[in-house]
């Protein structure tokens, strides 16, 4: 029976050479470029952080009114994949409502 497992294990192929049995994956990876990103892709992406970290420090500072800022940071690295899938939802759901979100442009005039 070990000599029949041993013998299974062998024919399996090296996991490191997998370019040998899918040689297009080695194709893809020279080929495919991302797309980089528009300007307004860029800016929802900045606006869903902002609203999924800012709704999220408000509770954290509500439950954590004593935490140090090395605390409120280990926390949010603990928390940004839930919170920011919330800011995604939250920023759709203003899209379908129709609403737009526009950021004002910043004059570089001091007033």
């Amino acid at each position: 029976m070990h000599a029949a497992t041993s013998r299974a294990r062998s024919e399996q192929p090296d996991p490191d050479d997998w370019t040998r049995l899918f040689p297009e994956s080695e194709i893809m990876a020279e080929t495919t470029e991302k797309t980089p990103k528009t300007p307004e892709q860029t800016a929802i992406r900045k606006a869903v952080r902002l609203v999924a970290y800012t709704a999220w420090l408000q509770d954290f500072r509500d439950s954590n009114p004593d935490a140090t800022q090395d605390q409120r940071k280990l926390a949010w690295e603990e928390a940004k994949k839930d919170e920011l899938r919330k800011g995604r939802k939250i920023i759709k759901a203003l899209k379908r409502k129709g609403y737009e979100l526009t950021r004002p442009e910043q004059t570089t005039e001091a007033a």
